[in-house]
């Protein structure tokens, strides 16, 4: 259904022709209601209509609704205050309102200037909705003249366009890529934008940090390897590509070491998850999901254990103390009590760090020097609403845990050479990009 919103002002012939040349299904009239108002020019009786003779109106057409024929059931009338824009704004969305999904056009030609900016500002925030305008030739700086004028549709969609822009900007600076594709999605949707393709484009590469976050590796580099073959990738996005490989591969060796042998080289690759762990965290501190954080920063100590045992060719999953010929007798028996009736030695990641202090590890080294302050921040982890606890975690509990685990895990990459040879560490990490400078001239 067409519903056309029109406001009026003391000269029906623009009204007509608008009436006339879009045929809505419905009209819902704009007017004053005054004595000297515009309301007696929609369903006044009699020849309420006419135009300025020597400076005096003569009537000589009956009201704009006779003139268009409009029957009782498509005729609305609103009443609003000829100098305040917001009433004319607020009655015009609620009007809108009593209409949910249909087709609205607003022509804002007639009425007094707070009438036309209340309808305009209203349409802009409807996204199934156009403007027009009667335009006409002038002999005067007043009036449209009838007999020539036509009805001209504006490409309302633009100012839309630039709104859901900005939000998306606003978006992607925080990083929050699924918010922000689900807005340039939207926008591609709507007339007059979904043929932008520098949006579409953004709209594909927003696509790939939004399922990095989700730690949906493989579906990113999938979505990446297309895009850099549809357009010409910068230095820093061929960067990213590469770190998602890696990501990948790491990932890919994490749930198939026990299938497959690796070398030491490409075990040390696995250490970017932690990586891209720590910094994930620090994306939901930034949106003050201090609990979601901190079980990603516990998340990543566990992980830093599991793949440092990995190029001692252990799993954590399944321990095989026979493959430990250099463990002491004592630390052999306290591990065998960790075997579950499935025969297996499962271990947590206090105990991984242990074993890994056990076999004169460098990361045992320094988790000697750090396994207090590790344990107790993560203590806040173990009571946290999302582990065993009742407790939301505080900001403040969030940065004392950041700062042990970055500072303990930075401690580790500096004794690991293979690492620095790698450039795998927090020191090389960079973060997912917060900015799209295409989006600038995007629409």
């Amino acid at each position: 259904m067409k519903i056309l919103l029109i406001s009026v002002g003391g000269s029906d012939i623009p009204v007509v022709t608008s009436i006339k040349s879009i045929r809505p299904d419905k009209v819902i009239f704009f007017c004053t209601g005054d004595k000297l108002g515009s309301r007696v020019t929609v369903d006044g009786d009699g020849l309420v209509c006419g135009d300025f003779q020597d400076g005096k109106r003569v009537n000589t057409r009956p009201n704009i609704v006779v003139q268009t024929q409009l029957n009782p059931s498509q005729v609305y009338v609103e009443e609003v205050e000829a100098d305040n824009p917001f009433d004319t704004y607020d009655k015009a969305l609620k009007r809108m309102e009593d209409f949910p999904g249909e087709d609205f056009i607003i022509d804002y030609t007639g009425g007094t200037k707070s009438m036309s900016a209340g309808l305009w500002g209203a349409s802009t925030e409807v996204s199934n909705c156009s403007l027009v305008i009667v335009k006409g030739p002038r002999i005067n700086l007043e009036k449209v003249r009838g007999e020539h004028s036509r009805v001209q549709r504006f490409e309302r969609n633009v100012i839309l366009g630039k709104r859901l822009l900005q939000s998306a900007k606003t978006l992607l600076s925080d990083r929050k890529y699924d918010s922000a594709y689900v807005l340039l999605h939207d926008m591609l949707s709507l007339e007059g934008v979904s043929e932008n393709e520098k949006l579409d484009q953004i709209r594909y590469l927003v696509s790939v940090y939004r399922d990095w976050d989700r730690f949906e590796y493989e579906a990113a580099l999938e979505t990446m390897e297309v895009y850099c073959k549809l357009y010409r990738p910068d230095r820093d996005l061929v960067q990213y590509k590469m770190t998602l490989e890696r990501l990948v591969d790491a990932k890919e060796m994490y749930v198939q070491f026990k299938q497959q042998s690796y070398s030491s080289k490409r075990i040390a690759n696995g250490f970017v998850l932690i990586n891209d762990l720590l910094m994930n965290a620090s994306r939901k501190a930034a949106e003050r999901c201090y609990d979601d954080a901190v079980s990603r920063l516990y998340r990543a100590a566990e992980m830093y254990a599991q793949f440092a045992l990995l190029r001692c060719q252990v799993i954590t999953a399944d321990v095989n103390l026979d493959e430990l010929p250099g463990l002491p007798a004592e630390r052999k028996a306290y591990y065998e009590e960790k075997r579950n009736e499935k025969g297996k030695i499962q271990i947590g990641m206090k105990d991984g760090y242990d074993l890994l202090q056990d076999l004169g590890q460098p990361v045992g080294e320094v988790w000697e020097r750090w396994k207090k302050k590790i344990i107790q921040v993560l203590q806040l982890r173990n009571y946290s609403f999302l582990a065993h606890g009742m407790n939301p975690i505080k900001e403040h509990e969030y940065l004392e845990c950041k700062e042990a685990i970055w500072s303990f895990i930075s401690e580790c990459d500096a004794l690991d050479a293979a690492l620095s040879k790698a450039k795998i560490g927090l020191r090389f990490y960079n973060d997912l990009p917060n900015s799209f400078m295409d989006l600038e001239d995007a629409n």
